[in-house]
C-alpha cells in the first residue's frame, strides 16, 4: 500500500489501480509525441520507458500489504496519471447510459480529481515552478519544508535512482489498516461523494 495523507478506501484504490494500469498499457504502444502532449508535467522528468517502469513499481507497492513512502517524483507521476485518467473517465461517464463506468469491481460516475488530490496527497510542492523555487533560495526552501527533489523536478531533471526508491513505512498514521473505508455499494454516482 502507498502511504497517502489518509488511508485509501477500496474505491480510491480501484481508481488508482485502474489509472496506473491504463497508463502503463498505453505507454507500451504510444507514439513518441503522446507522452509529452498528454502528460506534460511528468514528461519533463520521466521518459516514457522510465514512467512505465515506475508505474509498475507503484502498482506492485500499492497492492502489497506493507506501506511504502513515496518521493516527490512518485507524487508527480501519480498526479499526472490520475489527472488524465479522471478527465477521460468523466468524459466517457457523461456519455454512458447510466453515467457510470466500470472501475475495478465498482461502477463509478464522476471522479472529482481536485478532491482526490486534497484527500490523499500531502501537498503539491512538486508542481512549483523553477523560478519560484530559485527565488526562494536554499534557506527559503528549507524554511518552507520543500524537499530537495522538488527543486530537481522544477528544473525538469530526471530522477536519480535513489529518488525512485520506495521505502517501507512502519507507522502510516492511519490507525489500524482495514478499520474503515468500506464502499457503500458497487455503484458510486460520484467519488469522492459530496458531503
Amino acid at each position: 500500500m502507498l502511504r497517502f495523507a489518509q488511508r485509501p478506501d477500496p474505491v480510491s484504490l480501484a481508481i488508482l489501480h485502474a489509472a496506473l494500469e491504463d497508463l502503463q498499457e498505453t505507454l507500451a504502444d504510444a507514439d513518441e509525441g503522446f507522452w509529452p502532449a498528454q502528460y506534460p508535467t511528468a514528461a519533463r522528468c520521466f521518459s516514457p520507458a522510465l514512467a512505465r517502469t515506475t508505474l509498475g513499481q507503484l502498482l506492485t507497492a500499492s497492492q502489497a500489504p506493507e506501506v511504502y513512502q513515496l518521493t516527490d517524483y512518485h507524487w508527480l507521476l501519480l498526479y499526472d496519471c490520475l489527472r488524465v485518467y479522471c478527465e477521460i473517465h468523466n468524459d466517457y461517464a457523461r456519455e454512458a447510459p447510466t453515467q457510470t463506468l466500470p472501475v475495478g469491481s465498482y461502477r463509478i460516475g464522476r471522479i472529482h480529481f481536485d478532491a482526490l488530490i486534497d484527500l490523499f496527497f500531502w501537498d503539491t510542492d512538486f508542481l512549483l515552478e523553477g523560478s519560484t523555487l530559485t527565488g526562494l533560495g536554499p534557506e527559503g526552501r528549507k524554511s518552507m519544508a520543500v524537499a530537495d527533489e522538488v527543486f530537481g523536478i522544477a528544473q525538469g531533471l530526471p530522477p536519480h535512482p535513489d529518488e525512485l526508491k520506495l521505502t517501507s513505512w512502519d507507522e502510516p498514521g492511519w490507525g489500524e489498516l482495514g478499520e474503515e473505508g468500506e464502499a457503500s455499494g458497487p455503484v458510486i454516482p460520484e467519488y469522492p461523494p459530496a458531503e
